[in-house]
């Protein structure tokens, strides 16, 4: 953190450390819940391998967590939906999908 150096920040992004799809998380113990507001993020969407999708739901019922889905959207010219996602909460209340996204094995940096 360049204005506090003793505060632990978390830093999620691309392989190439690209400036344009930075995330950085504070862990505040003392920090309030977030609220929706104007100028905000609406959503953080992280991309899954899709096969993913299944064992992300299980993981999240048997955690207690809160999600909908799986749902579709986003229609091709036939109107078939191309993409399948999850939506959940954090608990500072950051609205977050799991997105299956088939390219997600072809980028650098994933296992």
């Amino acid at each position: 953190n360049f204005d506090d150096p003793a505060t632990h920040h978390v830093y999620f992004g691309d392989a190439a450390g690209a400036p344009g799809p930075l995330l950085t998380l504070f862990p505040w113990e003392e920090g309030q819940r977030g609220r929706a507001g104007v100028g905000q993020v609406a959503v953080v969407a992280l991309a899954v391998p899709p096969a993913s999708l299944g064992w992300w739901l299980q993981r999240l019922v048997v955690l207690g967590v809160r999600h909908s889905g799986p749902h579709r959207r986003f229609p091709d010219a036939e109107g078939v939906p191309t993409e399948s996602y999850v939506a959940l909460e954090d608990p500072d209340g950051m609205l977050l999908e799991l997105v299956g996204d088939p390219r997600v094995a072809a980028r650098p940096g994933t296992p």
